[in-house]
């Protein structure tokens, strides 16, 4: 059994990287806590920490062979894929809190009344 170092170092270097944004996604989502953007942030940081361990059965995969080596790829894919998902949903609570079509103005907008402070 022959290890192929490159695909070796890049798959670490592949964890570093997802660990390293899953850690800002957590403190970003530490500055959101209680507020309306939590449950997005949530779901982003919940699929940032998911792609991070995903790469996990990727960099085993790496150094084992036969079955076991295609049941982690198998399994690295799957959890990857709900890492995904849980970005887009993520993002998706995020774009339905900011869109503006669906906010109903104030209503001086619109008007040449002003706000009197």
């Amino acid at each position: 059994m022959t290890i192929d170092y490159v695909l070796l170092v890049q798959e670490v270097v592949g964890v570093a990287v997802l660990f390293t944004f899953g850690y800002y996604a957590v403190r970003l989502l530490a500055s959101f806590r209680k507020g309306m953007l939590e449950r997005g942030w949530r779901l982003v940081v919940f699929g940032a920490i998911l792609l991070g361990v995903a790469q996990i059965p990727f960099l085993v995969a790496a150094i084992t062979s036969g079955n076991l080596s295609t049941t982690l790829v198998a399994v690295g894919d799957l959890v990857r894929f709900m890492g995904m998902i849980s970005l887009i949903l993520g993002f998706r609570a995020q774009y339905q809190i900011w869109r503006v079509d669906r906010k109903t103005p104030p209503s001086t907008w619109g008007t040449r009344e002003t706000i009197e402070r």
